[in-house]
């Protein structure tokens, strides 16, 4: 929490620093959200209606002003993704217990029973045998052989001889040409092959969700069960900083930030997730983003142009002399962290709970080593003359 570079930590910016270096501010934002910017590209979606946003969020950000005699401050920006290196959990799918058996179970403790129960649910029957995981309808254990027949281990080559034996067959007996390997499982009970519930093999978690300054120094962790809803992100948050209240960032970069966004001003308007951290799209996802969602262009905006978030924009003067408005931190940290991390997926997927989370931690430590001492070589440590910057009132 106390760690600070210059590419992660920059002086506190106002709106009038941008208009003095040059810098002409776009007004047509200014306001009261009355209709989506134009021009909007035509999508599918609708454009998102002002009675469809948060009155908390119906007045747009206004300009930053320095007040007289304040000084001037800093502000940090931490960047947040989910990198799909899950490990194995309970088969129910509710459940986030840790399994037994690592080696071929399929239950945490409060779920052991379940052994002796028909794996398709909810159909509720005993096995019809000692290590059986169907009860006795036929129907059930068909089901399963298919399931097995389906999704056990096979390579790629093994998935050629099948397609090559299926088609000498067809020749064989003048049936249509071409593969017959069924991609999908076939309906049970009346409910479709992949809405069929059940506990034939263990589950696994959804995710792995890091946090870390713009400079790549990783704050904290945490592990999403069973998708990267904004409850179960907005709870990692919390925990991060739970005992941290005082450095929380400025910005956080979030590729689903809007609609983070929208789940904390709905379940808690007065959350300092709202009114300390300004939440923002990182630059590569904003470009996928709705055009017509109000909320996205004003509030999570990675570089406004109208000046309410001066602290994102920098300027700089090419070869030619010419102004130009760029972004002033690396909203991009977060993958770049993942994409390390995936040199070390194969073996995470196969531990247990403790040894992954362990794993992790020390991976976060080594790559905070990484970077640590990139700041060193590159002399990029924040300097005494640049807290006196910041604790200046001129």
């Amino acid at each position: 929490m106390d760690h600070g570079c210059t590419r992660c930590t920059h002086l506190k910016r106002y709106a009038s620093d941008l208009i003095s270096e040059g810098i002409v501010l776009d007004s047509n934002q200014a306001g009261v959200i009355d209709a989506p910017p134009d021009p909007v590209p035509q999508s599918e979606n609708p454009p998102t209606l002002l009675s469809e946003i948060p009155p908390e969020l119906r007045a747009l950000p206004e300009q930053q002003v320095r007040q007289p005699g304040t000084a001037r401050g800093y502000t940090r920006l931490a960047t947040m993704d989910g990198k799909n290196i899950p490990h194995r959990k309970c088969a129910v799918s509710t459940c986030t217990g840790p399994l037994v058996n690592y080696k071929n179970g399929r239950f945490c403790k409060d779920h052991l029973r379940m052994h002796d129960i028909c794996s398709i649910i909810p159909c509720g029957r005993p096995v019809h045998s000692d290590g059986a995981v169907t009860c006795t309808l036929e129907s059930h254990k068909e089901w399963h052989q298919k399931y097995l027949n389906r999704f056990s281990r096979l390579s790629f080559p093994g998935v050629q001889r099948v397609i090559r034996r299926q088609t000498q067959q067809q020749d064989e007996t003048g049936s249509p040409s071409g593969p017959t390997l069924q991609p999908e499982l076939p309906a049970l009970d009346g409910v479709a092959g992949k809405d069929v519930i059940h506990t034939f093999r263990a589950g696994s978690t959804y995710c792995l969700q890091t946090v870390q300054w713009s400079c790549g120094c990783p704050i904290g962790w945490g592990k999403c069960y069973r998708s990267e809803s904004s409850p179960q992100v907005l709870g990692i948050l919390n925990r991060i900083w739970e005992d941290f209240p005082e450095s929380r960032p400025s910005f956080l970069a979030y590729d689903d930030a809007c609609n983070l966004l929208r789940h904390i001003v709905t379940q808690d308007p007065n959350s300092p997730w709202f009114h300390v951290t300004k939440l923002i799209v990182d630059a590569w996802h904003y470009i996928g983003h709705q055009a017509s969602d109000i909320l996205c262009r004003i509030w999570c905006n990675p570089a406004p142009a109208n000046g309410s978030q001066p602290d994102l924009i920098i300027v700089q003067v090419d070869e030619n002399g010419r102004t130009h408005k760029t972004r002033a931190f690396n909203t991009e940290t977060a993958e770049q962290l993942n994409s390390w991390l995936t040199g070390y997926e194969a073996q995470l997927r196969q531990m247990t709970d403790i040894n992954y989370d362990f794993v992790v931690h020390v991976l976060m430590l080594l790559y905070k080593e990484l970077v640590e001492k990139r700041m060193a070589k590159k002399n990029e440590a924040l300097s005494a003359e640049f807290w006196e910057q910041v604790e200046s009132t001129d």
